[in-house]
């Protein structure tokens, strides 16, 4: 009546009692490495100040929008370029360097500030460093005294448009 015993190794809930903790363990060091790797740029060090500065940016968007300044761009993604059309509106003269900041929603490390330079009429050009990823950005072309932005998606908008967007 006695019956040999298998070795451990040779039942199967012993295979499976391991691998819960396994897969655990597994899991965890995937988490770190995604953690580690990857920068989620979500929560700004300076929330209090950023907060205290909405104000200005208000202003500077009023102030644009009572010029009547407007601008639309494009984007080449094989040459990494930005071309902007720039409506003065009531402004006595073309700036000869505009701020272009791009702001991904979610990944801060894709942010880019570029320096736009005057060409011929209303003709702007900078180049983006790198490839863009897809996905949602917030655009906003700017100076000392006004500025002007939208809220886009590069996969799906060829041509954009950039307007003041005044809070009342």
């Amino acid at each position: 009546m006695n019956t040999p015993s298998l070795p451990w190794y040779k039942y199967p809930f012993v295979w499976f009692a391991f691998s819960i903790p396994a897969a655990a363990v597994i899991s965890g060091i995937g988490m770190i490495w995604i953690a580690v790797a990857t920068d989620d740029g979500l929560v700004a060090d300076d929330y209090y100040k950023q907060g205290l500065a909405i104000n200005k940016n208000l202003q500077r968007e009023r102030r644009a929008s009572e010029l009547g300044i407007s601008a639309g761009f494009e984007y080449d993604g094989e040459l990494s370029r930005v071309l902007l059309s720039f409506n003065k509106g009531q402004l006595e003269h073309y700036p000869e360097v505009l701020s272009f900041y791009l702001e991904h929603a979610t990944r801060a490390g894709s942010d880019q500030q570029i320096k736009l330079m005057h060409g011929l009429d209303n003709q702007y050009i900078g180049y983006v460093k790198g490839k863009m990823p897809a996905g949602v950005w917030h655009v906003v072309l700017s100076t000392q005294a006004w500025r002007i932005g939208a809220r886009i998606n590069l996969a799906s908008q060829k041509e954009i448009q950039l307007l003041p967007e005044v809070y009342q």
